[in-house]
Order: structure tokens, then C-alpha cells, then sequence
């Protein structure tokens, strides 16, 4: 008999002590396969395999359930079209039983986040909603899920990304103290929670697996394993699927004993289709063409973003540890200064500003479409300009790389200034402790003086709205952001990304860094 018990903290938590490999031959009695993916963002083609492979297990009588670990609706102009309807009625089609809510699913509003919830014909699973501000539950979640399998009780805490780690502990303790109490003897923490996992792990006690999500990264049991140990000493081993469906994890429980076996796998789609023997099941065939009618759906969304803009003599770098591994210590890539510039020249402004992490898919040489571009710079906001002073331009650039050598996706991306990140300091609130030699143009920065700046809605406005403390109405809006990138890849740039200029993967060198 199975009964929910999956802990799901935007981390996959699986606790077991030790690592110890689990036969694919499963005791369908006393087994449970959790199929895991994570951070989706849109890439909506891969959802038919997944629904297949699921089927086909449950087919051949394994005990399956099929989990997301957030960030599914947001991503490209399939999920925008509709804020992300189109992309719960395809995890519907796709058999999910749970997800957690990744930070870019609110990206629509609450409002649209709320519907979309009470559509989903999964369960939703965090420990630390912080609500709607009206009081009322309005959508169905629970902290967590207990599973009954064979002689245990598994479950799954969902866990939701915060923006201080701090915010995480209490949440995440109470979530596991309560499935503890419910009769849970083993917790998987399905967390949104990035490179908070560390801490969230030695901070606890009690999580056996962590399957996490946010940051795109890919761990699994082989060469890229990741683990931590909590505050009991237990080893707790760190699972993550990257990003786009390129993967799907496949964590099996074997819980036959007295202690619950398990093993991880990742795998591609091709791995997935090849597992799927002959005869194919006819409900696996069902499943699949139900999800390839939102597919086909999101393909005629699509189709008007292929139209050509430009092409490009340079491969442009993000953050991507599958993609670009070797660039992912970088403080600046060409992709970012890139954008930098395209909202300086669309502003006409003396800098422009926008966070590090804004770009998110590589582009490469040859042909550059609309879509490529939204698949750059995924956001669809307003570009707004402003005035800031020299002093409030400095607070920026200190408050968002105060975390500087460690992973700083709120990092700055500049046009405009040159600075020095001085990491040998440690950071100090309210002091500037660490920004060294801000340029504007060919002037020292002056603290005092009025600069004009173009920026991203979200960077002017909400991450950064406790130092500049401006609202929209404050702020001239110049378009949103695809167009301007589009208009400056046409106009300024004369329909070409010259190598010249953006060839260097670690960007234009504006900003330089003291690590010792």
C-alpha cells in the first residue's frame, strides 16, 4: 500500500548512510523509483519521453511517482504566451504527482501563480510557502508526503528558495520533525534551494537524499557526486538534473530490509526511449500522444520567434557547468556585457546595470533568431531608465557581490564603468569595503554627482528596491527587453555580434577582481 510521505524542500533529500547500489530488479511491493527533473524552464519537447518512461514502468507493475523540484513555467514564449498554463497542462498530461514551486514560477504574478496552482493535477509540496498576503490557503499544498513502502515510510519535504539561509532552518526542521512524527523513518528533501544546500544539510538532521534544484547544476553518482554532512556527522549525498529536460533522475528505493537501499541514475532522453522495449504499451503510447498535443501547441507558439535577426561571429558564454564548465568561475561573460550594452544604447544613458545571472542559454555562431534571444535573456520585462547618485551606484555593486568568490548570481553586469571587486576583504554591511576604482566612462566615480542609468526591471525595482528606492513611476520604461537586445543587435551592431568585440568568453574585462 503506498501513502505519501515525499519531503520536498527544493532539495531531494535521500537518507540511507551509505551509498549502496540497488538492483533494477525491483520487489514491486517494496520499491519505490522516484523520477526527478528540475529547472524545465519551458523546454517543453522532452515532457512526451518522460510521460512514456513513466507509464512504462507503472506498466510493468513498478512502484513509480514522477517529481518536479520547480521553475517549469517560465523559460521561453511557450510559458509567457499564457504565464504558464500551457506548461501545467502538459506536467498534468505527463503523469507528475509533486512539485515544488522554483523561484521563477511566481514570475507571472501571484495572481497567475495562484490559478495555475489550483490547475495542476499534482500535488504541491514546500515546507515554506510564505503566502499570498490575504491569510487564506489558496491553493492545496502540504509541507510534505509520507509514502508507505514495504516495512518504511518515506517521506518527501518540499523546499522552497529563500533569499537568506537564515529563513530556511526553522521551516525545514519543523517539516522534518512533524514527517519524523508521523512515522517517517527516512526523508528525501526536494528543495529549489541552489547552493543554500550546504548549509540547509549541516544546519539538520534527519535528511537521507537531497534532490535539488536552481542553481542547473548536474550531480549524480558518479564522478559528479556532491554530498554534505549534517550536524549529527551523516553523510548526506546532493542530486540535480542541470536544466532544459536535458536529464531526468532516476532515484530507485529498494526497502526490503530493515535498511532502505537506493541508487541514482541520470538520464538522456535517448537512454529513456531505448529502455522502453518492444511491445510498447498501449497506455504508454496514450500518455505520449497527449503530451504531444500541448508539444504541437507550444511548436505554433514558437514559430514566430524563428524569424532571423542577425547573425553572430562569436560563441556568447552564460553560466552553464554542462555547457561551459570551463567558464564557471567567471565574474563577467560576453553574453552580459552584451546585454549590458544593448540596454545602454536603447537608454542612451551613462551605464547601464542589470544582474549577472540575467542570461541563461549560449549562443553560437551563425544565424541569430528572435528565439535565440529569448532563450539569452528569458525574462520578457520592461527596461526602465533612471538617475542614481554615485554613492547609491557604489551600495549596488557592493550588496550584490558581497557573497564574491562564492557563486554570485545577483552579480552586476555593466556598460558604461569599469570597477574592482577587492575578495580579499570580507564584506561589511553599509560600508564600502570591496568596490575599488569605479570608472564612469573616462571620470572617477564621484559619490555625489547624478549619473543616468538603464536597467532591468527587476534589478532596478525589486532586487535592489531597499538602495535605490524608486518605483516605476519613478523610472521612464523604454521598451521590453527583447525588443531592445533585437534592436540593438539590427541597428547598433548593423545585424552582426562582432567578433572583435565579443570573442573573449569572460567578457570585456570591466570588471577586475583581487582574490588574494
Amino acid at each position: 500500500m503506498l501513502r505519501e510521505v515525499l519531503i520536498i524542500a527544493a532539495c531531494l533529500v535521500f537518507s540511507s548512510g551509505l551509498f549502496c547500489a540497488c538492483s533494477e530488479k525491483q520487489n514491486n511491493e517494496s520499491s519505490l523509483t522516484i523520477l526527478y527533473t528540475n529547472d524545465v524552464h519551458c523546454s517543453y519537447a522532452n515532457y512526451p519521453t518522460i510521460a512514456a518512461y513513466k507509464e512504462t514502468l507503472k506498466g510493468n507493475g513498478i512502484n513509480t511517482v514522477l517529481v518536479d523540484g520547480g521553475d517549469f513555467v517560465q523559460g521561453n514564449p511557450a510559458g509567457a504566451s499564457d504565464k504558464g498554463a500551457t506548461m501545467i497542462r502538459l506536467m498534468n498530461a505527463a503523469g507528475y504527482d509533486y512539485a515544488v514551486p522554483g523561484n521563477h514560477d511566481y514570475d507571472y504574478g501571484m495572481d497567475a501563480f495562484v490559478e495555475n496552482a489550483n490547475c495542476a493535477g499534482f500535488e504541491w509540496i514546500t515546507c515554506n510557502f510564505t503566502g499570498t498576503g490575504t491569510g487564506e490557503k489558496e491553493f492545496p499544498y502540504e509541507a510534505y508526503k509520507v509514502l508507505e513502502v514495504g516495512r518504511h515510510h518515506i517521506a518527501l519535504i518540499g523546499i522552497e528558495y529563500e533569499k537568506t539561509e537564515d529563513a530556511y532552518m526553522k521551516k525545514v526542521q519543523k517539516a522534518i520533525a512533524d514527517a519524523t512524527e508521523e512515522g517517517a523513518d527516512y526523508i528525501i528533501a526536494v528543495g529549489h534551494t541552489g547552493h543554500d544546500v550546504k548549509a540547509i544539510i549541516e544546519n539538520n538532521a534527519g535528511i537521507d537524499v537531497y534532490l535539488n534544484a536552481h542553481d542547473h547544476a548536474v550531480n549524480d553518482a558518479e564522478e559528479r557526486i556532491l554530498s554534505y554532512r549534517d550536524r549529527e556527522g551523516k553523510s548526506v549525498p546532493v542530486y540535480e538534473t542541470g536544466t532544459g529536460l536535458k536529464y531526468m533522475g532516476k532515484l530507485i528505493l529498494d526497502c526490503e530490509s530493515e535498511k532502505i537501499r537506493y541508487s541514482f541514475q541520470l538520464k538522456t532522453v535517448d537512454e529513456l526511449e531505448s529502455e522502453m522495449k518492444d511491445p510498447v504499451l498501449k497506455s504508454a503510447a496514450m500518455v505520449r500522444d497527449a503530451c504531444n498535443r500541448f508539444v504541437k501547441q507550444c511548436d505554433e507558439t514558437m514559430q514566430p520567434y524563428r524569424v532571423k535577426v542577425g547573425e553572430s561571429e562569436c560563441t556568447l558564454c552564460v553560466y552553464d557547468p554542462m555547457t561551459f564548465p570551463q567558464y564557471v568561475d567567471c565574474i563577467e561573460y560576453n553574453s552580459t556585457d552584451l546585454l549590458a550594452d544593448a540596454f545602454r544604447a536603447a537608454g542612451k544613458t551613462d551605464i547601464a546595470i542589470l544582474n549577472f545571472d540575467s542570461a541563461r542559454v549560449g549562443l553560437f555562431p551563425g544565424t541569430v533568431t528572435r528565439l535565440d534571444i529569448c532563450n539569452l535573456y528569458p525574462w520578457n520585462l520592461k527596461v526602465y531608465t533612471t538617475e542614481l547618485s554615485g554613492r547609491q551606484i557604489i551600495e549596488v555593486l557592493e550588496y550584490n557581490l558581497r557573497n564574491y568568490p562564492a557563486y554570485t548570481p545577483a552579480g552586476p553586469a555593466v556598460s558604461g564603468m569599469t570597477f574592482t571587486i577587492d575578495a580579499s576583504v570580507p564584506w561589511k554591511e553599509n560600508t564600502n569595503s570591496r568596490i575599488r576604482s569605479v570608472m564612469i566612462g573616462e571620470e572617477p566615480i564621484d559619490e555625489n554627482k547624478v549619473y543616468s542609468v538603464t536597467g532591468s526591471e527587476y534589478y532596478l525595482l525589486t532586487a535592489n528596491k531597499d538602495i535605490i528606492k524608486k518605483t516605476a513611476d519613478d523610472c521612464s520604461c523604454i521598451g521590453v527587453d527583447h525588443d531592445v537586445i533585437e534592436t540593438y543587435i539590427k541597428n547598433d551592431l548593423n545585424g552582426i555580434i562582432p567578433g572583435s568585440l565579443y570573442s573573449d568568453p569572460e567578457g570585456l574585462h570591466r570588471i577586475n577582481k583581487i582574490t588574494k
